[in-house]
This record gives C-alpha cells, sequence and structure tokens, in this order.
C-alpha cells in the first residue's frame, strides 16, 4: 500500500502545467487536494525561474506574459530527468520550432535561434565549472602529418550555426565577449557561426565567418582530414586565418601534435 501511495504521489507532482486535472475520488491524495497543489506550483515556480534565468534574451524578446505561456506548456510536455536545474531546458529550442508556426511564431524574432543560442552560451559556461563534462569522451582522431608529426583532435569543440543579428540580442544577457580572428566582431558585417574553446579565465567565444565555420566544421567531422578542412575552407574564404584557429585549438587541448607511430 506505502508503495502504491508513494508512485501516484510522484506521479501526481511530475503533472504540472494547465493541463492538471482532478484526482480520482477514491485516491488517497484526493481529500488534500487544495494543499498537493502547494507542492505543484512549487515545483512549476522553480523549473519557471531556471528557464528565466537560463534564457534571459528569449524573456525580454517575447514579454513575460508569453514567455511564462511557453514555460508552462514546455514544462508539462518536457519535464527534467536531471535534479540539477542548470541542465534542463536543452529541449526549449525544438520545442520553440515545432510551435512555433503555431503560437509563437513572430516575424521580428526567431525565438528558436535565440534559444538556441542562449543554450550553448549557458552550457558552454556550465561545463566550464564542471570540467569532468567539458567535451564529449572518446578516442582522439588523427586529422593528418605535419613533417613527421600527426595532428590529432582530442575533443569535439561546442559549435553552433548562428547569425550576427541573433548573437548581438543574446550577449547583452550573458556574461560573454565575442572573438575574431579579423576584424573587431562587433564590426563584422556577417556572421555565420560561433564556436567554444576552453581557455585559462574563461571560455572563449569565437564569432566565425563562413570560410572558419565551414574550417571547423569539417574539421571536426569524423572521417575527415586537416587537408579536407583547409581545402573547404580556403574555397570558402582565400584569405582566412585558419592557422589561428588551429593554435586556438592546440592551446584549449582541442587538437594535439604526437610523434608520428
Amino acid at each position: 500500500m506505502l508503495r502504491q501511495w508513494q508512485r501516484q504521489w510522484i506521479a501526481r507532482l511530475q503533472k504540472v502545467g494547465p493541463s492538471v486535472g482532478a484526482l480520482p475520488e477514491d485516491s488517497l491524495m484526493a481529500q488534500h487536494q487544495s494543499a498537493f497543489r502547494i507542492y505543484q506550483n512549487n515545483i512549476q515556480q522553480h523549473l519557471t525561474e531556471s528557464l528565466a534565468f537560463i534564457y534571459p534574451a528569449l524573456l525580454t524578446a517575447m514579454g513575460e506574459e508569453l514567455f511564462a505561456e511557453l514555460v508552462s506548456t514546455f514544462i508539462a510536455a518536457d519535464l527534467p530527468t536531471d535534479p540539477d536545474l542548470m541542465r534542463y531546458g536543452e529541449h526549449l529550442a525544438s520545442f520553440l520550432t515545432v510551435q512555433g508556426g503555431v503560437h509563437y511564431d513572430r516575424i521580428q524574432h526567431d525565438f528558436a535561434g535565440l534559444a538556441r543560442l542562449e543554450w550553448f552560451f549557458h552550457m558552454s559556461a556550465f561545463v566550464y565549472e564542471h570540467p569532468f563534462d567539458l567535451y564529449e569522451s572518446g578516442a582522439p582522431i588523427p586529422l593528418g602529418n605535419l613533417s613527421g608529426k600527426t595532428l590529432y583532435l582530442d575533443q569535439q569543440p561546442p559549435l553552433l550555426r548562428t547569425s550576427k543579428p541573433i548573437i548581438m540580442s543574446v550577449i547583452l544577457h550573458h556574461d560573454v565577449e565575442l572573438e575574431s580572428l579579423g576584424e573587431d566582431a562587433n564590426d563584422a558585417p556577417t556572421i555565420f557561426g560561433i564556436c567554444a574553446v576552453n581557455h585559462p579565465g574563461w571560455p572563449r567565444f569565437l564569432a566565425l565567418s563562413a570560410g572558419e565555420y565551414a574550417f571547423i566544421r569539417l574539421l571536426t567531422r569524423v572521417g575527415n582530414s586537416l587537408e579536407d578542412a583547409l581545402l573547404w575552407g580556403l574555397y570558402s574564404q582565400p584569405d582566412g586565418r585558419f592557422n589561428l584557429i588551429l593554435q586556438g585549438f592546440q592551446n584549449g587541448g582541442i587538437l594535439s601534435i604526437r610523434p608520428s607511430e
């Protein structure tokens, strides 16, 4: 009996959001419906506050009322599976993509794009403070030979396809600084993507041109080589400073150069 009651309690706690209905009359908790609502409301409030903390730019763009409506619907569809709420909310961008055409679409805002970049910034900073979760583990991937030595990809750097307007809207709400391999990131006419690189003190965020994004994308894809990445990177951007990317990746522990076996 106790186990059954515990299961009912947990199942009921998980039913937060606008779709919560009344308890069955024969339930052990039916007599205390109003009191039980306090626990459900507390869960709803904590999850809402956590998402507002992670997605401040999205909150500003949508407004408090629409954001609260979005969050309430999202929580009902995607409850956390990790007790650490700083890991909760990864699927909000995809949820917006599915729901956007129906309810949350606005011509002047790419809400899913904002959410995607905010989660990128959030997790880049989060995993920096939790180094055991920093990057996906796996065997180093050989990328090619250089003067009798082999270049290895030791870690997968976080990489996101995004645009300058979205970046400019998001960085106002996050403690991050963009770096550029050429001109100042704020003055760059276009930005094609962004990459996070581990660095002493705080993650570095590189604003990437089309050629630089293509270079990193191909460099970190299994089955490609440094030669493949340089070929397409130079095709997109003949004057690309790809040596600076390699140097930064080496300093950040993403790439290593070892004697060839």
